[in-house]
This record gives C-alpha cells, sequence and structure tokens, in this order.
C-alpha cells in the first residue's frame, strides 16, 4: 500500500467502526476533491477486489466468474437526504442488472426512489458522491418486504425492456441466417440436379462417392441450419435476467 494508506488505516484502527473510506476512482474526480486519495487500476485495493472471493459457491449465478466468487453481499446504510435533492427521495440503491441472453452482461446502475419504491423524477448525477455520514443500519422486515417489491417491480420493467430490444435483433438473425444457410444448401441441390440431368440426358453417369458426399453436406447444412434456428428461439423464450441491489442507503431527512 502506499504510504497515504497505510497512515490512514493506523489512524482509524483504534477507533470505534464502522469506518467509511472516502476515495475517488478517475483523475476528475481527483481533481474535484484533492482530500481524497485516488485509487488507480493497478492500485492494491483494486487488485484485491480482483481477486475471487472465498465462500459458498453462488450456483445460481447468471454470470461466468460469479458462482466461484460465492454469493455477493448486500450493505445496508442510511444518511442523511442531501439538501440539494428532491424531498421526496427516500432511498438510494446501487442495481447489478444481469442478462443472459445472446450474450452475458452486467449493467451497474445507482437509483434515487421514493417512499413508494418509485424513481424519483429528476435523478441526481453521481448519487453516490452526496452521501454524507454513512452508518450501517439492520432493516425491518418492512423494509426488506418493500425492497423484494420494488426489486420486482424494477426487473419486470427492465425484463420487458431487454425482450423488446432483443426481438428485433433476434428477428433478423433468424432471417439472415435461414438466407444464409438456405442459399448453402439450394447451392449444393442445384448441383446434384445438374448431374442428374447430366445423367439423364448426355448418358453421363453420376460418380457416387461424389453424389454421397452431395447428400452429406446437404444432410449437415440442414442440421446446421435446425440447431442456430432453435438457439435463437431458446434466447427468445428462454431470456434470464437477475437484478440484485447490492447497497441500500436508506436516507434520513
Amino acid at each position: 500500500m502506499t504510504v497515504d494508506w497505510t497512515e490512514l488505516l493506523e489512524r482509524i484502527s483504534g477507533q470505534a467502526g464502522p469506518n467509511v473510506l472516502p476515495f475517488t476512482l478517475t483523475r476528475e474526480e481527483a481533481r474535484d476533491h484533492p482530500d481524497r486519495i485516488l485509487i488507480a487500476p493497478w492500485h492494491p485495493i483494486i487488485q484485491w477486489l480482483r481477486e475471487p472471493i472465498s465462500g459458498i459457491p453462488d450456483e445460481d449465478a447468471m454470470l461466468s466468474g460469479w458462482q466461484d466468487a460465492g454469493i455477493p453481499p448486500s450493505h445496508r446504510l442510511q444518511a442523511r437526504r442531501p439538501e440539494a435533492w428532491s424531498p421526496s427521495a427516500h432511498t438510494v440503491v446501487c442495481l447489478d442488472w444481469a442478462v443472459q441472453g445472446l450474450a452475458e452482461h452486467c449493467v451497474r446502475r445507482w437509483l434515487v426512489l421514493d417512499a413508494e419504491g418509485m424513481p424519483v423524477l429528476n435523478q441526481p448525477e453521481r448519487p453516490w458522491t452526496a452521501l454524507e455520514d454513512l452508518h450501517t443500519c439492520q432493516p425491518s422486515d418492512e423494509d426488506e418486504e418493500e425492497l423484494e417489491v420494488t426489486l420486482d417491480r424494477l426487473h419486470g420493467w427492465l425484463l420487458d425492456d431487454e425482450r423488446a430490444r432483443l426481438g428485433p435483433l433476434l428477428d433478423e438473425l433468424r432471417h439472415n441466417v435461414q438466407q444464409a444457410w438456405m442459399g448453402r444448401i439450394e447451392r449444393e441441390r442445384y448441383q446434384v440436379q445438374q448431374a442428374r440431368w447430366r445423367e439423364f440426358h448426355q448418358d453421363r453417369p453420376v460418380d457416387v462417392r461424389w453424389l454421397r458426399m452431395k447428400e452429406g453436406m446437404i444432410s449437415r447444412l440442414r442440421t446446421e441450419l435446425d440447431d442456430r434456428i432453435e438457439r435463437l428461439d431458446r434466447v427468445r423464450e428462454g431470456l434470464q435476467a437477475e437484478l440484485s441491489a447490492r447497497i441500500v442507503v436508506k436516507l434520513e431527512p
């Protein structure tokens, strides 16, 4: 670790927790907050975070690599609502949206929600930078139930959007696959038809080995076409996505 980090950790080691360590990840943020330590990609903290987390494997994880990392934690915090924010701001959540469709991908977003679990109209930019005096808290059963309802609602909306976005792409891919493979199949069929025509009209026998090779190629192309169409249909029908709240900050007036 750097000297600054060593001094900071030594200073807080004798204090009662929890301790919040403010830092920045980009040079733009570092210029705006010179009092915070800049953590670059090669910093020991970042390198440590890149290592697999030991623990119980998460076999239901959506993305490859998450299974070995284990079940990710969800942090519950409290903080004062920034004065510049809307009075309706009740909760800040950090969400991970993992989708397993044509490709696996994950998006992380921060949302400010009202007391009903709906996103506030004017979302603050980079809300995590405005939160101060953070401290851990123990959510009540009612809070947990409300969070689950909110996540279920957001999951439904996001999944509908993902299907609407993916639908036209899958239609285009299906059309392109059918066009490409049927074109290859028709070319092979035409060669066989030409050979049989010459055999019938010009008394030129068809080479049996050549004919067997062409028929095998046509059969293989049909199988490949069916497999690709079936794969696209499985993506359309079995689109899977997971919405997880990694950080939940309850705002106090």
